[in-house]
């Protein structure tokens, strides 16, 4: 049975910052290499990086502040903004939806798996992702730092 991992009283379509990490599952080099402390990316990690680049394009709330690709995860640092263009209120099927990051998330990985069988590339994520709240300048930077070295430390 899975079991959320998201902060307890936590309002997910709230401005603030957050570091991501998605990985794939059993932590299987699906995205590429590290060679010489750079990355190298697979078919389909180029998918997931042609993504990461979408991302505030089909989500105009969102910026993206930093990423890496791994070969078996990925680390985002986004700006997430509550305020919401009146086109991307989320309404479907189901009427309107609230904008959260799980939303954003979600879509990020259908979109990657989508292409990816398109592709023909054999990939699969791990069930949900990790989250982690980035509530002053200082967490940002050294989560930011975190992103740019994670390469050189394989």
């Amino acid at each position: 049975m899975y079991r959320s991992i998201r902060k307890k009283g936590w309002d997910y379509s709230q401005t603030a910052d957050y570091l991501i990490t998605i990985c794939t599952k059993n932590r299987l080099p699906y995205f590429g290499s590290v060679e010489k402390g750079a990355v190298s990316l697979s078919p389909v990690g180029e998918i997931v990086q042609r993504t990461i680049f979408d991302i505030p394009e089909v989500h105009s709330n969102v910026i993206l502040k930093e990423w890496v690709i791994m070969p078996d995860h990925i680390h985002l640092i986004i700006h997430f903004n509550r305020r919401l263009p009146k086109e991307q209120s989320g309404a479907g099927k189901f009427g309107p939806q609230k904008a959260t990051l799980g939303r954003v998330i979600a879509g990020f990985k259908a979109r990657v798996t989508s292409q990816a069988l398109i592709e023909n590339c054999d990939f699969e994520w791990q069930i949900g992702y990790h989250d982690r709240i980035l509530n002053h300048q200082t967490a940002i930077e050294n989560a930011a730092r975190y992103i740019r070295e994670n390469p050189q430390n394989l």
